[in-house]
């Protein structure tokens, strides 16, 4: 029931984003909160000593450009080719998208915690890593999980074969990835394959 409401409250923000429309590289659609994110947020550990010294570590380091986040992106996962990137403005943020016959799709949200303006980023996204909630409703559900090494919020909708998982990346990065038609190892797989792909190219 929970879930239920959660999944509410997403559509109510996703209608409301849609009044906004920030100009971009390309033009950026707002991706609006999940109640997945909704629950990261209440487990942010602001006072986290981590998480402190990791926004101190970055806070001077320079910002990539839209330019050079677009790099980080390859230009396939699982298959399925790249077929759009979106840099959304003052928000250090580039989004691609991968889209395959309308029948499998992947979003991926990079986010760059470095610089002056990325304490929010690292400490968003560093609690994610950290976060607890879980709970589970019939075959949806919303939980901390460890792959290959990777702490992760991830939620699953059942009613369009959606997972969503969400996990900092040290030192610096917030990744927020999104895929509709995969099944769990496909998603994790092109998971990897982007880390991997981003750290040649960094």
């Amino acid at each position: 029931m929970k879930l239920n409401i959660l999944y509410l409250l997403l559509a109510i923000y996703t209608t409301m984003g849609c009044n906004n429309s920030p100009s971009a590289t390309h033009k950026a659609e707002n991706p609006g909160n999940t109640a997945q994110q909704k629950h990261e947020e209440t487990d942010n550990k602001f006072d986290d000593q981590e998480i402190v010294a990791q926004i101190a570590k970055v806070k001077h380091e320079k910002v990539y450009t839209a330019e050079e986040m677009e790099a980080f992106f390859p230009e396939q996962l699982a298959g399925i080719g790249i077929t759009d990137i979106l840099s959304i403005p003052n928000n250090q943020t580039s989004v691609g998208k991968y889209t395959l016959n309308h029948n499998k799709k992947i979003e991926v949200h990079l986010s760059d915690g470095g610089g002056e303006h990325g304490e929010t980023i690292v400490r968003h996204f560093m609690g994610v890593s950290k976060q607890t909630y879980k709970e589970t409703n019939g075959n949806n559900y919303v939980r901390p999980v460890t792959e290959g090494g990777i702490k992760a919020s991830e939620s699953y909708r059942d009613y369009n074969q959606e997972y969503e998982m969400a996990f900092f990346l040290p030192e610096r990065f917030g990744i927020r990835f999104r895929s509709n038609g995969l099944d769990r190892d496909e998603a994790w797989e092109a998971i990897h394959v982007f880390i991997s792909h981003l750290k040649q190219n960094q």
